[in-house]
């Protein structure tokens, strides 16, 4: 498998959904173990591989399994791995350890439409993902749900009349369920409400973490994207948890749009001096780095939030979080023949830089400023 297997074609991220002013996305995990078998880490022998073997077969029963992929690891090219990375499949942290030096490679499996993936081997034997757009953990329940009772239809999973799923993180014990939605505050930051609605979250039974790197600001996220996930697994049952998850949601889609509006009319200038700077250098420079770019779509989708500018969607700034990553274009730069300035062909960090400038060009054409 190739990076090619993972295009832009009506990728999830690309889609609408609902709340996306705020919440770009929301996640499911449901980590399984096999009962027969110990946790990954203490895996002996050929372990691994049966266990790899069992959760494939299980895929091949599915009621579509022509839809799914699946494969080790050890056959993904580098590049491969890291836009596995990027989307969210795998952590970053694990892409480099997906080349073990003993063993057999963790698996993956991943739907044609992009929105569902199962590793097999990492943390856990079974650890099955959803993905959609916007704020809608039903839609991302139904899809993860759907596939754990069909591979209990031929697998055993491992679980208690106390504790629930056994899993190799405490902390996901119970439903096994980790939830995530990646929210945009960038008035709550710039209103300094950032502490208020951590220690609110915090006390939900949810943890806030930076989506895309550390910002300018001590405590601070760069963009100001925030992952925000909840800290355990077995505080109610699945739907207690969904519930928790869209009510914390909510509350931050509301208190950010409240804020927006008194930034707006508190803060214009700032709020205009803020918004057509990173609009001037996203629209105008010839190199962006991710962390430029990310910075300048952020303050762009607050300058779209707040009327200043009009001719983009959310859901097209949302995609482009995905289209200017690194291992994304570097794929693009193998896969296309694109002609280079000569000041710039021949350099790898200078193709990419460019390639993401003019990306970040295309998308912001039809974008008219309000003076």
């Amino acid at each position: 498998m190739s990076a090619a297997s993972f295009g832009d074609n009506e990728a999830w991220y690309a889609a609408g959904g609902p709340e996306q002013d705020v919440v770009v996305s929301t996640k499911i995990r449901l980590s399984r173990n096999l009962a027969s078998f110990p946790f990954p880490e203490y895996e002996r022998g050929d372990d691994g591989e049966r266990v790899q073997a069992l959760v494939f077969d299980a895929f091949t029963r599915m009621d579509n399994p022509e839809s799914f992929q699946a494969i080790s690891t050890g056959r993904l090219d580098s590049l491969g791995k890291r836009i596995l990375a990027e989307r969210g499949v795998i952590p970053h942290e694990s892409a480099g350890r997906f080349d073990p030096v003993d063993g057999i490679p963790p698996g993956i499996v991943v739907r044609s439409d992009g929105r569902l993936t199962c590793t097999v081997n990492d943390g856990d034997h079974v650890r099955i993902s959803s993905f959609t757009a916007g704020l809608d953990p039903a839609s991302v329940w139904e899809n993860a749900h759907g596939v754990d009772e069909k591979m209990q239809e031929s697998l055993q999973f491992a679980a208690s009349h106390e504790f629930g799923y056994l899993t190799s993180s405490l902390s996901d014990a119970g439903s096994g369920m980790k939830l995530t939605v990646q929210v945009h505050l960038p008035c709550v930051s710039l209103d300094g409400q950032l502490l208020t609605i951590l220690e609110t979250a915090q006390a939900r039974g949810f943890t806030f973490s930076s989506a895309f790197g550390a910002g300018t600001s001590a405590g601070s996220s760069l963009g100001a994207y925030y992952n925000v996930t909840n800290n355990n697994s077995f505080t109610g049952n699945e739907f207690d948890q969904i519930a928790s998850l869209s009510s914390v949601a909510v509350y931050l889609a509301d208190f950010e749009r409240n804020l927006r509006a008194q930034v707006a009319e508190n803060k214009p200038t700032i709020l205009r001096d803020r918004v057509y700077k990173s609009f001037a250098a996203a629209k105008f420079s010839s190199f962006l780095t991710e962390r430029d770019a990310i910075a300048c779509l952020s303050d762009i989708k607050l300058g779209i939030d707040t009327g200043l500018f009009s001719g983009a969607g959310y859901s097209d700034l949302s995609a482009l979080l995905f289209r200017i990553k690194e291992a994304h274009l570097a794929f693009i730069a193998q896969s296309v023949n694109f002609a280079f300035e000569k000041d710039v062909d021949g350099s790898a960090d200078l193709m990419i830089s460019r390639m993401r400038s003019l990306i970040v060009h295309e998308a912001l054409e039809r974008v008219e400023v309000k003076i």
